[in-house]
């Protein structure tokens, strides 16, 4: 039995090192109250019912978000394509497309994201991501199941740029009106304040 030509699955991506925020776990960082992965977790259960944090450590403490937690199959924090991989292994024979999503961006809203996921669908070969007038957002994306072992490899011969990744397949940039607020992401102690 084949799988659908869309059947997506998500994974929110949890597992930096928080460099820039002096170590702290972003994912577990409270914005208005709330850690910040749990608006992510909200999103991703609006397209789908099957979704995983990607988390590197504090897995006790993600573990109450009552959600499946993978870990990078790399060590030492290999940056957000780890991530990415472990998720689509994790998915693959199940579901043709994964919605990936930051933990850092508490802002995003349902809106941007049906408009990735409705490119997506209609371009089900290609990967597909947000981006503004200002920049891109490599980071809310869908990539089609099909690219792990593509990712397997490039990981594999030391590469860890998203976007080189990216270009060696069919990409569809989906260009949102002025969205910084939403996209905005939180990489600093004062971006939190």
């Amino acid at each position: 039995m084949s799988k659908p030509d869309f059947n997506m699955a998500a994974v929110i991506l949890s597992g930096g090192q928080g460099s820039r925020m002096g170590g702290q776990d972003k994912g577990l960082i409270l914005i208005d109250g709330r850690p910040m992965v749990m608006r992510a977790l909200e999103l991703a259960a609006r397209f789908t019912r099957a979704f995983v944090i990607s988390c590197n450590r504090n897995q006790s403490t993600y573990s109450q978000f009552k959600c499946k937690l993978i870990a990078d199959q790399l060590s030492d924090f290999q940056g957000p394509l780890a991530g990415i991989h472990s998720a689509l292994s994790h998915f693959e024979q199940n579901f043709s497309h994964l919605l990936v999503l930051p933990c850092d961006t508490p802002w995003l809203n349902e809106t941007l994201l049906a408009e990735l996921v409705a490119a997506a669908k209609n371009n089900p070969s290609s990967i597909c991501y947000l981006a503004t007038k200002d920049r891109p957002q490599f980071l809310h994306a869908v990539i089609p199941a099909a690219l792990t072992s593509s990712l397997n490899v490039w990981l594999e011969s030391g590469e860890r740029a998203v976007y080189k990744w990216y270009r060696q397949h069919p990409v569809v940039e989906v260009k949102v009106a002025d969205s910084s607020e939403s996209l905005r992401n939180i990489n600093t102690q004062s971006d939190v304040k």
